[in-house]
Parts: C-alpha cells; structure tokens; sequence
C-alpha cells in the first residue's frame, strides 16, 4: 500500500497546515499532515496535489511539491507500506475544511509542545520537512519501520 503526506508552510515558515484526524482510528484526535492513499495508476506526486485539494480545498500543482522522505514499514495486518513524504510553501490564508477532518494552521515552534496531540513521528517529521525546504537537505531521506 502507498500514501502520501503533505507539509504546506507559510511563506514565513512559522506556520505549517496539519490536520485534525478522524480517521483511521489509530489517528482518531491527532495531529497529521494532509494525505491518503496513492490510488491505482497514479503518481505519489499527483495523489499528493488531490488528497491536499481534498483535505484543504487548497488546489496545487505536483511541481510545487519537493519529496523529502519515504517511511517504508509493515502495518498491524503485516502488510508492506510506503509513505511519500512531501514539502511546500502555500498562503495558508487559502486552507480550509471541506471534509469532517479539521484542517489546523500550526506555529512551528509550538511542534514539540504539542506532541501528545500528534501522530507519534510528526514533529520530527515537521522539522525535516522544515529543513529540507529551507537549505534543500537531506536531499531525500528513507526511512524504515520494522
């Protein structure tokens, strides 16, 4: 199974666009970046540009997308997953809800104080995407789950 993940920061940098998750149920209450599953015969880049339009009702283009990592592990059911990650700079003035998920507008350095709302990798996460996009390092990560 493929996903996606999507760090939109403001154009400052101080601000990056998250997610109130409802589902699936482990995510249920937490913190997560924008995202989903990559469906058949798309590219990660195209299912980043539709599940950030789905979430946010921001519309993008898949070259304003910069990939900085893939987490590859296997699920609960043993299953093998990747999950591209993506980074870009937006008007967060242009984020809102279009789904039951409530998208949030969060100050970088509130991150890490806010990790027990968070899925448990995305404050790393938001700071390597933070990172990548300011000097382009790492230029591209992988990251492996047992």
């Amino acid at each position: 199974m493929q996903y996606v993940l999507g760090f939109m920061f403001s154009e400052d940098r101080r601000q990056v666009a998250l997610i109130r998750k409802d589902r699936p149920e482990w995510q249920k209450g937490k913190f997560n970046a924008p995202g989903g599953k990559v469906e058949p015969g798309e590219t990660p880049s195209d299912a980043m540009v539709r599940e950030f339009s789905e979430e946010t009702g921001y519309q993008t283009e898949s070259s304003g997308w910069s990939p900085f990592a893939r987490i590859e592990g296997k699920g609960e059911n043993k299953e093998p997953y990747e999950v591209y990650c993506f980074v870009t700079v937006g008007d967060l003035r242009n984020i809102r809800r279009t789904e039951d998920e409530v998208p949030w507008i969060v100050e970088v350095d509130k991150v890490s104080l806010q990790r027990s709302e968070m899925v448990g990798n995305l404050p790393w996460l938001v700071h390597m995407a933070l990172d990548h996009l300011t000097d382009g390092g790492p230029g591209f990560t992988l990251i492996t789950y047992p």
